[in-house]
């Protein structure tokens, strides 16, 4: 049997102690049955069991609300529950009520309070009694059901797939019901047709309210609940409202193909048709919330009004990173406060302690009783300035000590206040879509969640990245795992799905469908990664040669599947994978970020093998233009990176026309001043340098330049890029004068905006060096490059920049011991990061045998005809200049047979090598087994016949053999070598010669 309960459940700060008492008395008089908690008890305190009942076995809450009642987040989750549960038994507040103390009314919270409050407690207190008593009373006539009666409410019916359960949630009841009032002023309910906007900087946990609250308030949408998202803030491929149309219509295809009695396959008939049917069946469904994720910014008010709900029975509820007053009601637009201290501890802690946590109350209780520890914690919730993401991603760090190197609260505290150098970095990368004075503890927490991942955690955070913000199939991840990586279906599936588990361990994911910890359940799950998350690892230095990996077998995966569905309507373009399509075309159309290297020949933005990107490219522009058409932003897209891909390849003929062909399309399409249209024309000029047409492509530098000094101001990135660029031409057009003077200011200009150490400034001053030595001052440039060297060494480590640099260096330095030392770093760097068979590497080899040829006296095998020396006769060096879409980077490229003359001369080189040191040192000597194996390494890569592998397996293993018993297994030198061995050992057993293992 229940126990008889209470009439009024009473509700204050313990400040308040002294009302509450005396309204307790009066209450009593009246013949009422109160309950009163005589204990003060603080945030997240444990509630005893007897408070839980008491209040479940009321019939009304009264609620004491004064700044203390404000300020208490224990007051703050019993009202919320008093609301809830008189929201599920009557639809209204009416088992709420609040006495008001030293507060205005536009402070009362949630709105409906306002409308219902009893008199001020400044008057009497039997005059407040007997208001309470006769709300209370008429109450009891009109339902005798008490709060803990109230139903749970009904599961939503979500389209067009299911939304991810909402994890524990703190110090955001309130704001559910600052939605719920935004929608309904009033507790009756509405017909529909508001918009309500929750926006807030990223990571502030705006997507999972508004489904917490399409879960919470389920009874007011009971047709459906509609979910839009995939919008990228990075663009897709397209200016902002074409982008939107293609991701609205790909939703309303798949809400059509759900919910219209034949449409099974709505592609099947005219799109426009579709929607007039979706929109009729929508007017008759039923009150339905139709929520839009993220939405983009650039757009239009035309694009924003084609995010609404389609018909006036639908509530739309949206989110966004930036305000949107001026399209949505003041009174409906709601800017989400980071979290308060108590709730930011409750999140803190949640995995402590070692990731096994207790209740909330509990164990804020045991880590009082450790004083440092909580201290540590308290500090580190203030230097995250209540950041819901940051804090939940410090929550998993601290849980997991093994895995993070985060020992306890102290540890963490010391990570978010002295953050390292990547975290700084990363801060300045995010601070424009993060603008919080907490900005480096954020981006510390973020740098270490993704650096503290295993691989296969990191490889789906490194996909995720690459493709678009819808939600991520496990099965979609193990196609690529297994394209990348020539894995079988089994393996990429554990692989993919064991990634998923961990990067969910961390928060850093959010699972769609049931919760599970097996494997084989997990496959046919989806996972969502947070924007701010895939923002940090496109920022991030970590593995950007496997992330292009992943980029490219994406593109593969992609292309495959449409080929396969050759015959299907249904094609991935026009469904559920459109939006991380979408995604890779405008990687290919964001050329700013990487760079094409000089006349000497050497890429610098790293294709995959060149053959298969032409074919991949070829065969997806196609796929696009027979169902999109000629002009359509993707095709357009697909045909850019085509287009480049050519020029990569040598065919700059055909490279051109592709080019031409695109930027004139996209002036008509978007106009001539449009990002998009400019990055085109970029390329073409890149396309032309390569040709030798150097003035002309100096002549569009110079008018890129110009119209982005106009459009985005000097010294926007982008426009010193095209400054960049312009100045490089200036020069290879002989007016080396004049190309100084630009290279001097942009070198200021670099080092004024992002210090002597960024990226940007040590790539100018290798420019600016290229062109000092052009004007005959050696001593200069070596000054320089060996400033961007040292440097490049200090910050990034062994990475292909560092490489370029060592390389740079080597070609102007005096001492020819020196030079052969710097070519061997850059050769041992080239084989780790980029493969033995790349042209880079190659290349390095090539450059190492020259200098150690002409250290002994002798002379290398010359360089092909037409190559450039741009340092010296001995080997060029690295220009940075003009910049190449984002899609076609790090990666490995086929060394074809245009590349046989380079491949002779290599091979020609180390066997001079070999044989001076043979004869100066015989067999046994470290220098003739390191000499080895660079003639095994030029022998494997000339390709000419299948004998040449096992002639090169015979030198390496015997070389690399030697070198470990030598110097040890763990020196450079045998490192090295056993980085070739390991390459030869795959080669012609069904691999193509020049692939290159993965990375």
């Amino acid at each position: 049997m229940r126990p008889e309960g209470h009439d009024v459940f009473l509700c204050y700060a313990w400040e308040d102690k002294a009302q509450a008492d005396a309204l307790r008395g009066e209450l009593t008089a009246l013949g009422l049955r109160v309950f009163q908690d005589h204990d003060g008890m603080r945030d997240y305190d444990c509630i005893p069991d007897r408070i839980d009942a008491a209040l479940r076995g009321s019939h009304v809450l009264l609620a004491l609300y004064s700044p203390a009642f404000l300020a208490s987040e224990y007051c703050r989750q019993e009202l919320h529950f008093a609301l809830l549960s008189s929201y599920h038994l009557h639809r209204s507040r009416a088992r709420v009520l609040a006495l008001t103390q030293h507060l205005d009314v536009e402070q009362i919270r949630p709105e409906r309070l306002k409308h219902w409050r009893l008199p001020a407690l400044n008057q009497s207190f039997d005059r407040l009694a007997a208001s309470v008593a006769g709300q209370v009373r008429r109450l009891g006539t009109q339902d005798p059901r008490r709060l803990g009666d109230a139903p749970n409410p009904p599961a939503p019916k979500w389209y067009p797939e299911p939304m991810p359960d909402v994890l524990e949630t703190y110090g955001r009841e309130l704001d559910l019901w600052r939605i719920h009032d935004a929608f309904f002023p009033d507790d009756a309910s509405d017909p529909g047709g508001q918009v309500v906007a929750v926006t807030g900087v990223g990571g502030q946990g705006k997507t999972q309210l508004v489904r917490h609250y399409a879960r919470t308030f389920a009874d007011d949408s009971p047709a459906a609940v509609f979910s839009m998202q995939g919008f990228e803030a990075h663009g897709t491929g397209g200016s902002g409202d074409q982008a939107v149309r293609r991701v609205v219509e790909t939703h309303l295809a798949r809400i059509a193909g759900q919910l219209l009695p034949d449409g099974g396959d709505p592609f099947s008939v005219p799109f426009e048709d579709t929607v007039r049917r979706l929109r009729s069946h929508l007017a008759h469904l039923g009150q339905y919330l139709w929520i839009v994720d993220d939405v983009p910014e650039g757009i239009s008010h035309a694009g924003f009004k084609s995010l609404l709900a389609p018909t006036s029975n639908g509530r739309t509820l949206l989110t966004a990173g930036y305000e949107l007053r001026g399209w949505v009601h003041p009174d409906r637009h709601l800017v989400l406060p980071p979290l308060e201290r108590g709730a930011s501890m409750a999140l803190l802690t949640c995995q402590w302690p070692d990731g096994g946590p207790k209740p909330v109350a509990h164990r804020l209780e045991d880590l009082r009783g450790e004083r440092h520890q909580y201290a540590a914690a308290r500090r580190t919730v203030d230097a995250l300035g209540g950041h819901p993401l940051a804090l939940a991603l410090a929550a998993s760090l601290s849980g997991s000590p093994q895995d993070t190197g985060i020992a306890d609260f102290i540890a963490l505290e010391k990570l978010v206040t002295d953050p390292d150098r990547d975290a700084l970095a990363l801060a300045e990368q995010l601070r424009p879509k993060l603008p919080t004075d907490h900005i480096t503890g954020v981006a510390a927490t973020l740098s270490r969640s993704i650096t503290a991942l295993p691989e296969e955690g990191l490889d789906v955070l490194l996909l995720s990245s690459v493709l678009g913000t819808a939600p991520l199939p496990a099965a979609l991840a193990s196609l690529v795992l297994a394209e990348a990586d020539g894995l079988s279906r089994a393996e990429a599936d554990e692989r993919a799905q064991k990634g998923f588990l961990q990067t969910e361990a961390g928060y850093l994911s959010q699972r769609y469908g049931t919760a599970t910890s097996d494997l084989s359940a997990a496959a046919g799950l989806s996972w969502s990664v947070h924007p701010l998350v895939n923002q940090a690892v496109r920022q991030s230095e970590r593995s950007p040669h496997r992330r292009q990996e992943l980029r490219l077998a994406a593109v593969a995966a992609f292309t495959r599947e449409m080929d396969d569905a050759r015959d299907s309507q249904r094609y991935p373009l026009l469904s559920g994978h459109l939006s991380h399509i979408e995604r890779l075309a405008a990687d290919m159309l964001d050329i700013d970020e990487w760079h094409l290297l000089n006349e000497a020949g050497r890429l610098h933005a790293e294709l995959g093998d060149s053959r298969a990107a032409l074919d991949l490219y070829g065969r997806l522009h196609a796929r696009c233009r027979s169902r999109l058409g000629d002009d359509h932003l993707t095709t357009l897209a697909f045909q850019l990176g085509l287009g480049v891909a050519h020029g990569l390849h040598g065919d700059h003929g055909t490279a051109r026309t592709l080019l031409e062909t695109t930027h004139t399309a996209l002036c008509r399409r978007l106009g001539a001043q449009h990002p998009d249209t400019l990055t085109a024309w970029n390329d073409l000029a890149v396309v032309c340098g390569a040709a030798g047409d150097h003035e002309h492509a100096r002549g569009i530098f110079r008018s890129v330049h110009e119209t982005r000094v106009r459009l985005l101001g000097p010294q926007h990135p982008d426009t010193l890029d095209a400054l960049t660029n312009y100045a490089i031409h200036v020069g290879r057009c002989g007016d080396h004068a004049e190309a100084h003077e630009l290279k001097t200011g942009l070198y200021r200009t670099f080092r004024s905006l992002y210090g002597e150490a960024h990226a940007r400034t040590l790539d100018a001053l290798n420019n600016l060096a290229a062109t000092t030595l052009q004007l005959s001052d050696p001593d200069g440039a070596r000054r320089m490059l060996r400033t961007v060297h040292h440097t490049r060494q200090r910050l990034l480590g062994p990475l292909p920049h560092t490489a370029d640099a060592a390389e740079n260096l080597a070609a102007v330095v005096e001492d020819p011991d020196e030079a052969a030392d710097l070519l061997t770093e850059a050769y041992r760097i080239r084989l780790h990061t980029q493969g033995p068979p790349h042209p880079s590497t190659l290349r390095t080899l090539h450059h190492l045998l020259a200098a150690l040829l002409e250290r002994d006296g002798e002379q290398a095998s010359p360089l092909r005809p037409g190559e450039s020396a741009t340092v010296s006769a001995r080997f060029a060096t690295t220009e940075v200049a003009e910049t190449l879409p984002a899609g076609l980077t790090p990666g490995q490229i086929r060394l074809d047979d245009e590349h046989m003359d380079e491949r002779i001369a290599v091979l020609e080189a180390a066997v001079r090598v070999y044989d001076v040191r043979l004869a100066a040192l015989g067999p046994d000597d470290v220098a003739t087994m390191v000499a080895v194996g660079h003639l095994a390494h030029a022998h494997a890569a000339l390709d000419q016949f299948d004998g040449q592998y096992e002639e090169a397996w015979v030198l390496i293993d015997d070389a690399t053999t030697g070198l470990e018993l030598t110097l040890g297994t763990g020196d450079a030198a045998t490192v090295a070598a056993d980085e070739v061995r390991t390459w030869i050992a795959g080669l012609g057993s069904g691999r193509d010669t020049t692939e290159a293992d993965s990375r």
